[in-house]
C-alpha cells in the first residue's frame, strides 16, 4: 500500500500542477456514446448556423474553430462534473471536515493540493478495484470545486 500511495503522491504531484485537459478526461470519465452525443449535437448546431466542416480550404469555416472546441470542453465538463459528483458524493462525509475547515480558514487556494491528496487517500481506501481515475477525479473534483455542490455539512 505504502507503494501505491507514494506512486499516487508522485502522479497527484504532476496532474495538480498541470493544466487540467478537460478532452482527455473526457475520454477517461464519460462513455464512448455519451462524449460522442455531446459532439454530434453541438455539430448538429453548427450545422443549423451554416457552418461547414474543416476541409483544409481557407474559405471554409471548421468545426475545430477556437469557438467549436470551446464550447465542447464546456459541454464535456459539465458532463464530467456530474459523474465526478456521484463518485465523491458517497465519500463526501470523509472528506467534507477537511474541506469545511480549510473553506473556514480561508486557506482553501493554498492547500488545495492536500484536499486532493485526502480526496485520493478515501477513493484508495474505499476499494483497491475502483473502476476510475482516482489521481483524475480527486484533481477534477478539487480543482473545480465538486464538493461546494456535495458538501454534507451544515456550515
Amino acid at each position: 500500500m505504502d507503494e501505491t500511495r507514494s506512486a499516487i503522491l508522485a502522479e497527484l504531484r504532476a496532474e495538480f500542477d498541470d493544466s487540467e485537459n478537460v478532452f482527455t478526461l473526457s475520454h477517461v470519465l464519460l462513455s464512448p456514446g455519451g462524449r460522442e452525443q455531446i459532439e454530434d449535437s453541438l455539430r448538429k448546431q453548427y450545422e443549423a448556423l451554416g457552418r461547414e466542416l474543416y476541409l483544409d480550404d481557407a474559405e471554409r469555416f471548421g468545426y475545430w474553430d477556437g469557438q467549436f472546441s470551446k464550447e465542447l470542453a464546456e459541454f464535456l465538463a459539465l458532463a464530467i462534473t456530474a459523474n465526478v459528483q456521484e463518485i465523491i458524493v458517497p465519500v463526501a462525509p470523509m472528506i467534507c471536515p477537511l474541506y469545511c475547515k480549510l473553506k473556514a480558514e480561508g486557506t482553501l487556494a493554498s492547500e488545495g493540493f492536500n484536499l486532493t491528496v485526502a480526496i485520493a487517500d478515501v477513493l484508495l481506501a474505499c476499494g483497491t478495484q475502483i473502476p476510475f481515475p482516482i489521481v483524475q477525479v480527486a484533481v477534477y473534483a478539487t480543482k473545480n470545486h465538486i464538493l461546494d455542490r456535495c458538501c454534507l455539512c451544515e456550515g
